[in-house]
């Protein structure tokens, strides 16, 4: 499946948000915490971002994510971006 195909919903967008508010990288429980969002669905939905290109990723236990510079231009932020607008979601 394309993750860049369908809806967005206010998970994915709340999930973005958490990667977008800062330039750390996150495990994904401190993504979870931030967006207020269980682990198993933030898990699920970072793996989607890691196949559009949106996140780079470090094989360290645990993992940690964090947005890739070249992010901006992509078409799937766009779009989550302008989720997050429509969910009246802010960084």
């Amino acid at each position: 499946m394309n993750p860049e195909a369908g809806e967005i919903s206010i998970q994915q967008a709340k999930i973005y948000l958490a990667l977008a508010s800062g330039s750390e990288w996150l495990t994904a429980k401190e993504v979870a915490e931030k967006a207020s969002v269980v682990g198993r669905t933030v898990r699920f939905h970072l793996n989607k971002f890691i196949k559009a290109g949106l996140l780079a990723r470090i094989e360290l236990h645990p993992a940690q994510y964090k947005l890739v510079s070249y992010a901006d231009n992509h078409i799937y932020t766009k779009r989550l971006e302008q989720a997050c607008k429509i969910f009246g979601l802010t960084v």
